[in-house]
């Protein structure tokens, strides 16, 4: 069973209407994100989607949601504080965020700025895996990063610091075929692109 606010759905099925989709499926995106990454192989690993107001954690067994975790900190609130600090518009900052390169004079400062944003969350989803693990005696060793948020540079580092596990971008492409030369690409834009695809395979299951 699964629940969302009735406000939320009402905008989701007015956007569908004015997209030309009529009737279409309802899904919460975790159980997209799940689809899109869930390997027969990998029996138990957990997911960290960063999305633009709040990042989850979902601690998966054979593809099925163990456990749900969310927490208030995402990409837009970190735009929203970069440009506090840089002393600029909202969408001035989000292209320096997401254009800013490990050489850049400025990056130092981006990052410092950025990376404080997250350690909080990062550190409590390392204490509800820990938990997790406790109390049902099984190891979590993998955690795949997806979202928008997983874009910008050493974010997967820092996660992988704060949980002291094994952090592997997002590549739900893999799951489908596209031509080779694509293939770069494919995987830069890969984990913003988690639920999207997530939820067009639903369609194949």
């Amino acid at each position: 069973m699964a629940a969302i606010q009735n406000v939320a759905l009402s905008r989701y099925k007015t956007l569908m209407k004015y997209a030309g989709l009529n009737e279409p499926p309802t899904e919460i995106e975790c159980f997209s994100v799940i689809r899109a990454l869930f390997e027969t192989d990998e029996p138990d690993v957990a997911i960290v989607d960063i999305g633009a107001e709040s990042i989850k954690l979902y601690v998966t067994h054979k593809g099925l949601l163990m456990r749900m975790h969310r927490i208030r900190a995402g990409g837009a609130i970190v735009t929203r504080e970069l440009a506090k600090m840089l002393e600029c518009t909202f969408e001035e900052a989000e292209v320096k965020k997401f254009q800013v390169q490990a050489g850049d004079q400025s990056f130092a400062e981006i990052k410092r700025a950025h990376d404080n944003s997250y350690v909080r969350a990062f550190r409590e989803f390392n204490q509800v895996l820990r938990e997790y693990e406790r109390k049902t005696g099984v190891a979590i060793p993998l955690v795949y990063l997806s979202g928008g948020g997983a874009l910008f540079p050493g974010i997967d580092k820092l996660l992988q610091e704060s949980l002291g596990r094994d952090v592997v971008l997002a590549d739900p492409f893999s799951r489908v075929a596209y031509p080779a030369f694509m293939e770069d690409t494919m995987k830069e834009l890969g984990p913003s692109f988690t639920v999207a695809l997530g939820a067009a395979l639903r369609e194949f299951e």
